[in-house]
């Protein structure tokens, strides 16, 4: 079963920047039944690997580490996960959706500092397993990665420059 994420947007208050609007994968009944298991991975990500071992086992939520090159701290960033890429069951973590209000926006910078204070035990991928697209743009990605993150550039752009990214890209 496949559905684009922005299906799943309708509705939800979103600021400039959209990402907030992944809380809504977070509430209940809304994707799945209670149990299933829940792959999630921007649309701006690059898939060049085996994503077997990146599907959540048991209960917990699986989420990449903080990727960040600039570690300036600032206020409502929590340096603790990236959200491009996240598993857990459905019908789990329900408290993201449900305890998200407009308070949210001004307590935290982006969905993953939200998860990152209320989920700090949450599981990280092994490091190899994603790797930013600026690290790998030249030579592809290393042979471990799964998930190549796409921040900048972003697909378009550098599927313009290398022919690994426009061959994943598609």
């Amino acid at each position: 079963w496949w559905a684009s994420y922005k299906d799943y947007a309708r509705g939800l208050y979103t600021p400039p920047g959209g990402w907030w609007a992944k809380v809504k994968l977070f509430q209940h009944g809304l994707i799945g039944v209670p149990g299933d298991t829940i792959l999630y991975c921007d649309l701006d990500t690059l898939i060049v690997g085996t994503l077997d071992d990146m599907i959540a086992q048991g209960g917990e939520l699986r989420i990449c580490a903080d990727t960040a090159e600039n570690k300036k701290e600032k206020p409502g960033v929590v340096r603790r996960f990236n959200s491009s890429v996240m598993s857990w069951k459905a019908g789990q973590y329900p408290y993201f959706y449900d305890g998200f209000d407009r308070n949210a926006l001004h307590k935290w910078r982006s969905d993953q500092d939200m998860i990152g204070e209320l989920a700090p035990l949450a599981v990280t991928y092994p490091p190899e397993y994603t790797q930013r697209l600026s690290a790998c743009l030249d030579g592809g990605p290393a042979p471990d990665t799964r998930v190549v993150l796409c921040i900048k550039p972003k697909n378009d752009e550098a599927a313009k420059q290398a022919a690994w990214v426009k061959k994943a890209w598609r």
